[in-house]
């Protein structure tokens, strides 16, 4: 199955700032609901290139079903999404799943993961709004 704007191949690392998981900042959903995202990583020719393209001194990390799990098992309505294979911090749009579908897509260990988000960069606000997937919507 080849790499549409619908499906990313499955992520399983991510990279770390210290102790922290580096993830986009993105802007409040128009729900109220909160939005915690990260970046992950196919491989590591992906994460290498985000690193090359970032100030950070960032180290990868496995994307580990525990802490998918942890995250999706959180109460509440919040929206915990992957950005998946960033080429850098500053990318103008990103694709992203919900670690709901990661999680899934790492335990059935299946190629690629939809790509149900878009996070578009907001240069005024430095941050991202996170939109649907228009490709899911139209059912292209």
């Amino acid at each position: 199955m080849p790499t549409t704007a619908t499906f990313v191949d499955t992520p399983y690392y991510i990279l770390m700032d210290g102790k922290r998981r580096l993830g986009p900042k993105v802007e409040p959903l128009p729900s109220g609901a909160e939005c915690l995202a990260v970046y992950g990583f196919s491989d590591k020719a992906c994460y290498d290139r985000f690193c090359a393209n970032s100030q950070l001194a960032l180290v990868p990390y496995p994307l580990t079903r525990f802490y998918l799990q942890d995250q999706t098992d959180f109460p509440g309505n919040n929206l915990n999404l992957v950005v998946v294979d960033a080429a850098g911090p500053q990318e103008p749009c990103l694709r992203a799943g919900t670690m709901e579908a990661v999680l899934q897509s790492q335990e059935d260990r299946t190629l690629h993961v939809t790509a149900a988000y878009e996070l578009t960069l907001d240069p005024e606000a430095a941050a991202y709004q996170v939109n649907v997937n228009k490709s899911l919507k139209t059912g292209r």
